[in-house]
C-alpha cells in the first residue's frame, strides 16, 4: 500500500471508530462513499451473512431424498425454506465441492418461454448410491 493511501485508511479506522457516518468520513479523506465502503469491508469484512452452514445441510438432505430428480433453486427455496430466498451461492458451492450437479437448460417441460435460461440442480453422484 503506498504511504498516502495508507495514511488515509489510518485515518479512516479512527472516523470509523469514532462511529461517523460514511458521507463524512469520505469528505474528510477526499475519496467517494464507495471507496470508505471498500474501506469499511477490507476492515471488517462483507456485511452479508453466509448462510451456507445452515442451508447446505437442508438441501442435501432433499437432494438425497430424490437423487434422480431435477430442481431449480427457486423450487428449492420455496419447498426448503418457505421462501423466495436466493439458494443459488449455496448451490454453486455445493457443485464446487462435488455434493451437487448443475445444468443450464433453456427450454423445459415446465411453460418456461423457450429463451429463458434456467439452471437446475440434483445430487451429485456417489459411489455410495446403490
Amino acid at each position: 500500500m503506498r504511504k498516502a493511501k495508507k495514511a488515509k485508511f489510518e485515518t479512516f479506522r479512527e472516523l470509523w471508530a469514532a462511529k461517523e457516518p460514511v458521507s463524512s468520513i469520505a469528505k474528510r479523506l477526499g475519496v467517494t462513499d464507495r471507496t470508505v465502503e471498500r474501506y469499511r469491508s477490507h476492515l471488517e469484512g462483507p456485511r452479508r451473512a453466509d448462510y451456507y452452514a445452515l442451508w447446505m445441510p437442508l438441501v442435501l438432505e432433499h437432494l438425497r431424498r430424490y437423487p434422480d430428480s431435477w430442481f431449480t433453486d427457486g423450487e428449492l427455496s420455496r419447498v426448503l425454506l418457505n421462501r423466495d430466498n436466493v439458494l443459488r451461492c449455496t448451490l454453486e458451492r455445493m457443485t464446487r465441492e462435488g455434493l451437487a450437479v448443475s445444468e443450464h437448460r433453456t427450454v423445459n417441460a415446465r411453460g418456461y418461454r423457450a429463451e429463458q435460461g434456467v439452471w437446475w440442480w440434483r445430487l451429485a453422484c456417489t459411489d455410495e448410491s446403490p
